[in-house]
């Protein structure tokens, strides 16, 4: 999940990045696992040209898509085979891959087995499958879910809501940002629910992050928001996080951000220079 949202965030150079250690990963995950890297690549360098370590990859996972669309459905693909999955994995059951190739009467009907169970890990299970589509019905549940003291629980349930424009999920977002462990979900959650008015909030959020890993994960959000909510408002987030941030992979995104709404100050440009990540020196 990391791995796809740095993807996400920085495009064809992270891929290269994130590929370096593909060589690691067994060869018959490696196609499942390019293929949540390719979703995550912006639509527009989906077609490359990719980074020279890249392409093995790329050509396996083409010839994995080929041959994946000529085999006939398998039974555990079936929501009946799904539904059993879960039962038995039950909390370790982490699919959010079947959802984008089943019907639309399937996840109706994984919609009502959700709003039928009461059991959390079952509850968690049903949740991944509406990861990254819509879930085809109300949000409400969903939400109460998402206020649990369960923190993994809570976490899956505000994945799925990031894809609801809701006004609950603004007031919703703003009660999440009071737990720390939970402010990079918030902050998404305002994607579809916010805009450019939130960055004095967004602001007070990171000043307030001490954590290094926290502030990392905050700060990939934050980066997401900007790019839907582009604003010069978003200075003073953007600079705190090219100052804080750990990562060299974020603080070139930072810098992008800042370049693109001709946000960088002189003394930011000395810090590039400095910068490790040579490719932040480019701009």
């Amino acid at each position: 999940q990391a791995a796809a949202t740095v993807v996400e965030l920085d495009g064809l150079p992270a891929f290269g990045f994130v590929c370096e250690t593909f060589h690691e990963v067994e060869s018959v995950w490696r196609p499942s696992c390019f293929d949540s890297l390719m979703e995550a690549l912006p639509q527009e360098e989906r077609s490359g040209p990719f980074p020279s370590n890249v392409v093995p990859f790329f050509d396996e996972w083409q010839a994995w898509v080929a041959e994946s669309a000529a085999k006939p459905r398998e039974a555990n693909e079936s929501y009946a085979g799904i539904k059993s999955l879960i039962r038995e994995k039950r909390r370790r059951f982490r699919n959010i891959f079947w959802a984008k190739k089943a019907t639309e009467a399937e996840l109706a009907e994984a919609a009502k087995d959700f709003m039928d169970e009461s059991d959390p890990d079952l509850l968690f299970a049903y949740l991944f499958l509406f990861v990254r589509v819509q879930f085809p019905g109300d949000p409400a549940r969903i939400i109460t879910l998402a206020r649990s003291a369960d923190e993994e629980l809570s976490r899956v349930a505000i994945r799925v809501l990031r894809n609801f424009a809701n006004p609950k999920l603004r007031k919703l977002a703003l009660r999440l940002m009071r737990r720390s462990e939970l402010q990079s979900e918030a902050v998404e959650l305002l994607m579809l629910n916010g805009g450019a008015h939130d960055y004095p909030l967004i602001e007070r959020v990171l000043r307030g992050c001490v954590d290094e890993d926290d502030l990392h994960a905050l700060g990939m959000s934050v980066l997401k928001f900007v790019g839907a909510h582009p604003s010069p408002l978003a200075g003073p987030s953007l600079l705190n996080l090219y100052e804080r941030n750990p990562c060299s992979l974020c603080r070139r995104s930072t810098v992008e951000a800042l370049s693109s709404n001709l946000l960088i100050p002189e003394h930011l440009l000395t810090l590039i220079q400095e910068d490790v990540y040579a490719k932040a020196q480019d701009l």
